[in-house]
């Protein structure tokens, strides 16, 4: 079985690259692994959206200290 934190990781790179609805892949992502513990769920779901929470804002202080352009 996959960990939360694994899932997380996979989520969201599903959703920058396939440019699907963070809650469509969750939904499916939640289905396929039904057998997870409602804390492992959370915890994944806790994670996803604390990154997409945040990501404009880490977006932006990389790009403040960042050469590349």
């Amino acid at each position: 079985m996959i960990d939360a934190r694994t899932l997380s990781f996979i989520i969201l790179n599903r959703c920058d690259q396939e440019k699907i609805p963070v809650d469509t892949i969750l939904t499916e992502v939640v289905d396929l692994h039904n057998q997870m513990d409602k804390r492992d769920k959370a915890l994944m779901t806790s994670i996803v959206f604390g990154v997409l929470r945040w990501r404009n804002n880490l977006d932006w202080m990389i790009s403040q200290v960042s050469t590349h352009q």
